[in-house]
């Protein structure tokens, strides 16, 4: 028997902001539906071990560590050969 489900809100992919997404819009009262190509839900964030970038952050302040938003997006880019 086939039915047909109607949602405020499709999600594609069930990463950090994924679920963030879900989160906030079912918090506003949507109807919403994530969906993850993957076989389990975490999305690219099970692939990077849930590490999260957070370029002049205070704590990199407070040890010296030079870190700036343009240094995280030039890394960006490297590590996904500027695609």
């Amino acid at each position: 028997m086939n039915t047909v489900q109607t949602y405020d809100v499709l999600v594609i992919g069930s990463g950090i902001a994924g679920l963030s997404a879900a989160i906030e819009a079912a918090s506003q009262g949507a109807r919403v539906c994530v969906i993850e190509q993957l076989p389990k839900a975490g999305g690219n964030t099970l692939i990077s071990d849930g590490g999260i970038a957070v370029p002049s952050h205070p704590l990199q302040k407070k040890e010296h560590i030079d870190d700036s938003p343009e240094l995280l997006i030039e890394d960006m880019l490297k590590a996904g050969k500027h695609k």
